[in-house]
């Protein structure tokens, strides 16, 4: 399911039940942004007093582990908004993301269409479609290639641990998924969980090994009597002086939860940045390459290069 119809339906339900419908109601009033055979089973489960736990790993593919998790803890303490409101948010900012770097290279991406199929459409009118594809499908294969194999390397597991090893991107993709780790160990600490079960839920959005390591080191460093900022710092999930003292701070006046929370936003508000700083040398970089192209071309009619 598109990650902006999950906002959708979180949302939704979040205001019906704020607005004191229970929820099998509220569920049905959601129809429309959910399948009628998931919002059905759910709703029958409800009535029947079945857990929705049981329930929800039938649809994998609208619920995600991770979503499943925030839910379960939501019908357990019975915070339904808070959580709900919680994942309408982390997905919020995933598509205010996904966007913002689609926009960024929408552009670039079509000039380098354009600087593929125009410089030969002359050669679509003298020797023919066929004669055309012939020349403009060759190049526009490596393109799109190239745009997959990148695409797969972010996605696949074990590409993206070579890409960790980049310096820039290491600090780039660890950085965002350290976000999105703080923000929803912060929800779950907000809402009464322990520290353990806040951990193991929170490490369930994680992709990066490394990354699951240090996590799971802090969560052994707090079983042996570690602070969870002794605990944070002994085992590297975090680095930063800054932040270990704030979260520090957090422990000693009892408001962890809103210091994990507040230097979340912080650290996505410095991630956003790094994304559009990423976008625009992505951009300059794609238009530096249509460029070349295009001169390429030129040079190639001039000189008469066949095999331009």
């Amino acid at each position: 399911m598109q990650e902006n119809r999950r906002v959708k339906f979180y949302d939704a339900l979040a205001g019906s039940l704020n607005a004191g419908l229970p929820l099998t109601r509220s569920l049905s009033t959601c129809r429309g942004l959910l399948p009628d055979v998931v919002i059905d089973k759910l709703c029958s489960a409800v009535d029947s007093g079945q857990a929705l736990g049981d329930v929800l790993p039938q649809f994998p593919e609208v619920f995600p582990d991770f979503d499943r998790k925030m839910l379960d803890l939501a019908a357990r303490t019975g915070n339904w908004p808070h959580f709900l409101k919680s994942l309408s948010g982390y997905y919020a900012a995933r598509v205010e993301n996904a966007y913002g770097f689609a926009s960024g290279i929408a552009y670039p991406f079509f000039l380098a269409h354009m600087a593929i199929l125009l410089p030969e459409i002359g050669r679509w009118a003298t020797d023919g479609m066929f004669s055309y594809l012939l020349r403009v499908l060759p190049q526009l294969f490596v393109f799109y290639a190239v745009i997959g194999y990148l695409v797969f390397s972010f996605l696949d597991k074990k590409s993206r641990e070579r890409l960790i090893k980049i310096p820039y991107l290491s600090t780039f993709l660890q950085g965002s998924e350290f976000t999105d780790f703080l923000q929803v160990l912060g929800i779950q600490l907000d809402a009464g969980i322990n520290v353990h079960e806040a951990l193991h839920g929170a490490a369930g959005i994680l992709k990066t090994g490394s990354l699951i390591a240090k996590i799971s080191r802090a969560d052994l460093e707090i079983s042996r009597g570690a602070t969870f900022s002794e605990a944070m710092g002994k085992s590297g999930t975090v680095t930063d002086k800054s932040l270990l003292a704030s979260i520090a701070s957090g422990e000693v006046s009892g408001t962890l939860p809103r210091v994990i929370l507040a230097e979340s936003g912080v650290l996505r508000a410095k991630h956003q940045k790094s994304l559009r700083l990423a976008t625009k040398i992505l951009s300059a970089l794609v238009f530096g390459l249509t460029a070349a192209l295009i001169a390429f071309k030129i040079v190639g009619f001039y000189l008469n290069l066949g095999f331009i």
